[in-house]
């Protein structure tokens, strides 16, 4: 499925959130699950791998609005990436995506 936005780089396969070839997101029930993702890129002449991007904040964003979703993580991420990109509150198992 194609979203009416980004429909060339966003894409639901599924219950799966893909944004270009990378599995961002997974939809479990009435919740948009974050997935820990990391890319490999060349950025102004050197490589660099990153995790979180404002792009793919973007189109989580957009898809839990379209679908009427509630944004979270699984409890699995590193606990320094939680703190550095989200408010936390535990919630059944997951922590709620504050922005």
């Amino acid at each position: 499925m194609t979203f009416k936005k980004y429909k060339q780089n966003l894409h639901r396969e599924n219950n799966k959130i893909i944004a270009y070839n990378t599995h961002i997101a997974t939809i479990k029930g009435n919740n948009l699950i974050l997935e820990d993702w990391e890319i490999k890129r060349i950025w102004k002449g050197k490589e660099e791998t990153i995790n979180t991007s404002p792009t793919t904040t973007k189109y989580i964003n957009y898809v839990a609005n379209e679908l009427n979703l509630t944004i979270k993580t699984d409890l699995g991420m590193q606990s320094s990436e939680k703190e550095k990109n989200w408010s936390i509150e535990e919630e059944d198992g997951y922590y709620l995506k504050n922005y």
